[in-house]
């Protein structure tokens, strides 16, 4: 029961990040989508370290449930992170009414 409640509380808070990024046009978004992710994974961490019933540290749940975690929570990030670049590119684009040849921004297309 413990166990579906934290994973239920995890997946909200996830689905609260993707939420965020969807709809995110400015820095702070991002951040506020990064902080969701970052709380999710402090309550999975402090739920599933220790079991006050038994005394003991869960072992292959909690370091499957974690390793998934950091997984998701990375691969968020990073896309966090490409739609940054990607909005920010497009600014800096618009400013120089220079266009990027990829989608990274290089001090190389800022100077020729």
């Amino acid at each position: 029961m413990k166990a579906k409640y934290i994973e239920h509380t995890v997946e909200n808070l996830m689905e609260y990040a993707k939420d965020i990024l969807l709809g995110a046009d400015e820095e702070s978004d991002y951040l506020q989508a990064v902080k969701a992710l970052e709380v999710a994974k402090d309550f999975l961490y402090k739920e599933f370290k220790f079991d006050p019933e038994t005394g003991e540290y869960y072992d292959q749940e909690y370091i499957i449930t974690k390793i998934e975690l950091d997984n998701r929570i990375d691969s968020l990030k990073a896309e966090i992170g490409n739609r940054m670049l990607h909005d920010y590119k497009l600014e800096v684009e618009k400013i120089l009414g220079i266009t990027f040849n990829n989608d990274e921004i290089c001090l190389a297309d800022l100077l020729f």
